[in-house]
């Protein structure tokens, strides 16, 4: 046995050229591989972080019929006792009340329809990057009344800077009188998401429900768990307490079927990756057994001349494709683990990228895991010794006779 891991092994030296090519062939699978499961996960967790941490928040709350109707009277129901649950709840991070509204802003030289947003400003900036948005101006603190804050493509559109007079055209709830207000402009901000950027303006949440004859009455409540994955935990206790309130609460991924869906796909992309990277490892091992097979007939003539059993000549052809296998994978592991460890500390950047409604203002770095120095190496090893049993089950099977004949 040892005589014949000894051989198969040493076979690898026979035809240097052919040898390397099928190990680079290997290798590059199993880099590919590596890298592919690297930035998958770093991707997946860019795309959670910028999701939940620009503006949506882990998780939110609305009136049962609000997303459905965006009715500014479908304000939060039990507005108290949700708030006391989110206080409570120690795995509630932070949280803050909004009032969405859509209406109309003009300045001196244009006019456009906006996406209101009333927002407690001490607390918004827990929950979502609004006070990191601002690229001019400041952040309302203390919240001033007639202070807003605009979308950087909305201030372009309007053709206004800093210290700028606006006006705002609102409908009143319960009534639909029109209302106007004058604002001044404090910041501009910058979310890269196009809603935000191009029709997204902000003032305080007392200024939008005073506006709006709400009293005390929000739309929407964001909030922050401890950690991400506790948004979609739903045996949690604060789950369970929200869901006896007649609120609708949902996390990220209720509130982005999308995205989920996204993510489910990327284990479908990995598959197919993986299919194609083994059939080309298949057929490049294939293709060299073959090679070498065809080249060494007559040798394998005399071997069984000479009295060598069929299986012994068919576990020297799988000894060597174990021995071009495990250079492969060596190669491989290095290569990979290289490329995984300067891509998780530099990333690939997509600046301005968005994908179902995320913005990749990030660099995705690639992310660690086990698999890809234990399923990946392990699976391409078996596949290149898999690939070869048909040779070696064809070397077996070789005659004598026709073995030395092929010399001649």
């Amino acid at each position: 046995m040892n005589l014949l891991l000894k051989l198969g092994l040493r076979n690898v030296k026979r035809n240097p050229r052919r040898s390397l090519l099928t190990i680079l062939i290997i290798s590059i699978g199993v880099v590919s591989l590596m890298f592919t499961h690297a930035i998958i996960l770093g991707m997946k967790d860019s795309m959670r972080h910028n999701a939940t941490a620009t503006f949506l928040g882990h998780a939110q709350t609305h009136h049962t019929d609000f997303q459905t109707d965006y009715n500014i009277e479908q304000t939060v129901p039990e507005l108290a006792e949700l708030e006391r649950i989110l206080k409570e709840a120690a795995s509630i991070r932070s949280y803050s009340k909004r009032v969405l509204v859509s209406g109309m802003i003009s300045s001196s030289y244009h006019a456009t329809g906006v996406q209101l947003i009333g927002v407690d400003f001490s607390k918004e900036k827990e929950v979502s990057i609004i006070e990191k948005a601002i690229i001019s101006g400041e952040y309302p603190l203390p919240a001033k009344k007639k202070s807003i804050l605009l979308g950087v493509d909305l201030a372009e559109q309007l053709a206004v800077s800093l210290g700028d007079k606006v006006v705002l055209t609102l409908t009143e709830a319960y009534t639909g009188e029109l209302v106007q207000e004058l604002f001044r402009v404090q910041g501009i901000v910058k979310f890269r998401l196009r809603f935000l950027d191009q029709s997204g303006a902000f003032i305080s949440l007392k200024k939008s429900q005073s506006l709006l004859k709400l009293k005390d009455g929000v739309h929407e409540i964001a909030y922050s768990f401890q950690s991400l994955d506790d948004a979609t935990n739903k045996q949690l206790p604060v789950w369970e307490k929200l869901k006896q309130t007649k609120a609708l609460n949902q996390n990220w991924e209720e509130l982005m079927p999308a995205l989920k869906s996204m993510f489910e796909m990327t284990n479908v992309s990995i598959s197919i990756v993986a299919i194609i990277l083994f059939f080309l490892i298949c057929i490049s091992v294939l293709n060299t057994m073959f090679m070498s097979i065809y080249d060494r007939m007559y040798e394998f003539g005399v071997v069984k001349a000479l009295g060598t059993k069929p299986w012994q000549l068919s576990l020297q052809i799988i000894y060597e494709c174990l021995g071009l296998g495990l250079c492969g994978t060596s190669i491989g592991l290095v290569l990979g683990g290289l490329a995984v460890y300067y891509w998780g500390i530099h990333g690939i950047s997509f600046a301005d990228a968005e994908f179902s409604g995320v913005s990749l203002h990030e660099p995705i770095r690639t992310v660690f895991a086990w698999q890809q120095v234990s399923l990946v190496p392990i699976s391409v090893l078996l596949m290149s010794v898999i690939s070869g049993l048909y040779p070696a089950y064809y070397a077996g099977r070789i005659a004598p006779v026709e073995g030395m004949r092929q010399h001649n």
